[in-house]
Order: C-alpha cells, then structure tokens, then sequence
C-alpha cells in the first residue's frame, strides 16, 4: 500500500493503566469529544491485550515496541503493555493524522506539560511518570502503517479498496489486490 494512501490514518491506544471504569466514567465523554472536535473520525476500535503471543513466542507488545528493545525503559514498557489497551485507527482527512494526535497527546512526560500549563490528553491524564502517560500516537505516517497492519491486519487493504478512486459509474467501486 502507498503511503499516501495512509496518511489520513493513525493509530491511537489508551494505554493499561487507563484502562479503569474510573477513568472512562469520568473522562470517556470528554476524550471522545476531543478526538471528534479535533477533526478526527473513528473508523476502527477494539480493545487488545498486546500481551498475548503473536509469532515465534513473541508477544504483540514486544513486536509493536521492537524499535525501543535497545532502550533501558523496554522491559518495563513491555510488562505495562501486557495487558489491556483500548486500540483506536483515526481517521483525519486534512492528511495531518499523525502529526495533531501527536499535538493533542502532548509530550511523552506529562509532567513538561503540565509545568507548562498545557491542555493535552497526557497533562489531564496521564500518570506521574513517563511510563505511565496513558497514551500513544504513531511517530510517523510509516510507523501509523506498520502498527495498524499489526493490530488490525485486515484494515489497511479494506480502507485502500474503500477510497480507491472509480472509473466506473457513479456509487461502484473496484479494488484489485495483486499478490
């Protein structure tokens, strides 16, 4: 698939220690309200344990952060992600998906932006600590592709055929996928 195809797409995950009746009771209304006021529309949304194994005794936690193995926070990124997490594919037309969740989510600490008086989902929400700022947001418009193709395999192939441009009359489509 080409990226421009794509770019309209990220992903978006309220990480586990989020994932509370507290929190949705309190803050779903107003999260969803948010995503929506922002220019977003949610097209996918399933809740996945990133713990359960995905190849070659590999968890989908350990696959989906692959690129942080290196780092001192992956193992314990790992055991947070190992459990439940409310997975969402947005939909942004403008072709600025990654980039205003990014903007909205705010810095990876909540605490910078909180200290700086900002309104995003992690200074609301977001816990104490790094690891704990309750959300992520694909880096990149290839890092939005790989992740949705991860946990939504089927999406990305079905979305290219929804969008694909006709040629033929008026409310037909047609989507050809080569192997």
């Amino acid at each position: 698939m080409n990226l421009n195809d794509t770019q309209n797409l990220t992903l978006a995950i309220i990480k586990p220690n989020l994932m509370n009746k507290d929190f949705f009771a309190k803050a779903g209304k107003e999260l969803l309200k948010t995503v929506k006021s922002s220019g977003f529309k949610i097209i996918a949304r399933k809740v996945v344990n990133l713990g359960q194994e995905h190849e070659k005794g590999q968890t989908l936690a350990q696959k989906f952060y692959a690129e942080h193995q290196s780092k001192s926070f992956y193992d314990d990124l790992i055991k947070l992600m190992s459990s439940n997490c409310f997975v969402f594919i947005l939909e942004k037309i403008d072709g600025q998906a990654v980039e205003t969740w990014r903007n909205l989510i705010g810095q990876t600490d909540p605490q910078k932006d909180r200290k700086a008086n900002k309104k995003t989902l992690r200074a609301q929400w977001g816990g104490e600590i790094k690891l704990l700022n309750g959300f992520h947001g694909s880096d990149s418009n290839e890092s939005a592709t790989r992740e949705i193709e991860l946990l939504f395999p089927k999406f990305l192939r079905d979305y290219s055929c929804r969008n694909s441009h006709s040629m033929l009359k008026k409310n037909t489509r047609i989507c050809l996928i080569i192997f």
